[in-house]
């Protein structure tokens, strides 16, 4: 199906649409409600960049947080590569622009509009992209047929079909292909996803393996992380306990480790334990479970006063809970073992590149289908363990606590592992940065 029918189709839907979601917007504004960011940007009016003449414009777009933040350490090559091009940004959510205007260097930052034809050509007009870049899986019809007729250079990268939507894209493939043809460079994040994009009909021509970009900004991250002094504090580890480190945690999961805990204590008298949850909402119930158990804790929040060195490197505390936002990388050099949350109920884990990034052993339950690329690779170069249910985590812990040179041996592992992918997306990064010189 050629790209302009899908078009005609969609615009019939969005011209039925359109007076409803305008009649929303403006009500929810005159109410003082949000209205999904920035209305003038979401119609289109997006900043202008005061370009200098023939200066290029490279236009981003990374939908929310994870997408952002992936995208910094490229952002700098390019930057560094060819200082004149100037970097426009947009993104779809609160958390994205909030991420965006904290950690990247671009020239302008923008909510991307809404799917209309005149909302999207007046953006394009705007921003005057000479290359527009798609991060992941942001396949907007109106979006690509302008780029299309503007006749912008357009890339796609860390591009992924994950096993679980490849019947999906397989059977909508006359939908999705058109609309993946747009791009002229598909950067794709695996051999696999490479040959799942062929597998629709993508041209192999166009594919390139680049890897998990996600793997070269987290190893870049920690680097720079070691290299800030007042971080000295987070890479001072006591050599005296054992410390368990279970980040991202959902309600029921703290319940799991902590019953562990309690167990492996007995065994093991220097054994600590710090809970980080990954949402604040339940932090009421978390800290009510915590107290249940009779250990010596701490809870380290926004309101914290007491000394940071004193809840992380204190001997006598058995438990730390933090709610802090972005705590969680810093805590990886504290850790022995890292338990990845969303792993014990059904949400499919969330990040396993920051702790094999400090070299740390992740052990993880069944539901890890979020990162479910990066779980087997870890896996396969034994470098992180997956477990079944909480009495096969109570004995796999168990049985590396009695053997520390093998929770070292695994961590190291987990950081060769993304070194040699970090190496790989580096020199992809190169190749692509190249093409907007």
């Amino acid at each position: 199906m050629p790209i302009f029918v899908i078009f005609i189709f969609y615009q019939i839907f969005q011209i039925i649409a359109l007076p409803f979601l305008l009649f929303y917007l403006l009500l929810r504004k005159i109410k003082g409600k949000v209205v999904f960011g920035s209305f003038w940007q979401r119609v289109g009016l997006v900043p202008s960049i005061g370009l200098k003449k023939d200066q290029k414009v490279v236009w981003f777009h990374a939908v929310s947080v994870g997408e952002i933040l992936s995208i910094q350490n490229l952002i700098k090559k390019i930057k560094n590569s060819n200082s004149s091009l100037a970097i426009y940004v947009t993104c779809g959510t609160d958390s994205g622009m909030a991420m965006a205007k904290k950690y990247l260097d671009a020239d302008c930052i923008s909510y991307l509009p809404f799917d209309f034809i005149g909302f999207i050509w007046l953006a394009f007009s705007r921003i005057k992209p000479d290359f527009f870049i798609v991060v992941e899986a942001e396949y907007w019809p109106s979006l690509l047929l302008v780029a299309k007729m503007k006749k912008v250079k357009n890339f796609l990268i860390n591009a992924r079909i994950s096993p679980k939507s490849e019947k999906k894209y397989y059977d909508l493939r006359q939908f999705f292909l058109p609309l993946i043809n747009v791009f002229d460079f598909v950067y794709t994040q695996s051999d696999a996803d490479k040959q799942r994009f062929e597998k629709i009909g993508v041209n192999p021509n166009k594919l390139t393996v680049l890897g998990d970009i996600k793997s070269y900004n987290v190893f870049e991250k920690q680097r720079d992380f070691l290299l800030d002094t007042k971080n000295q504090i987070f890479s001072l580890k006591s050599q005296d306990k054992i410390v368990l480190l279970a980040g991202s945690i959902h309600p029921s999961e703290d319940l799991i480790y902590l019953e562990m805990f309690k167990k492996l204590k007995e065994q093991f008298a220097n054994l600590q334990l710090i809970l980080v949850p990954r949402h604040l909402i339940w932090q009421e119930k978390l800290i009510a479970n915590v107290k249940m158990q009779n250990l010596k804790f701490k809870v380290w929040n926004e309101q914290t006063v007491f000394d940071e060195n004193e809840i992380l490197h204190s001997k006598d505390l058995d438990l730390i809970v933090v709610f802090r936002l972005g705590m969680l990388f810093k805590l990886y050099p504290l850790c022995d073992i890292f338990f990845l949350g969303g792993t014990f109920v059904p949400v499919g884990g969330h990040n396993l590149l920051e702790s094999a990034a400090w070299g740390k052993l992740s052990i993880f339950g069944p539901n890890f289908q979020n990162c479910a690329e990066t779980a087997k690779k870890l896996l396969s170069a034994n470098a992180a363990f997956d477990v079944c249910d909480e009495k096969d985590l109570f004995v796999k812990v168990q049985n590396l606590l009695n053997d520390s040179a093998q929770i070292k041996t695994c961590g190291d592992k987990a950081k060769n592992w993304l070194a040699d992918e970090a190496a790989r997306v580096e020199c992809g990064i190169k190749s692509l940065v190249e093409k907007f010189v």
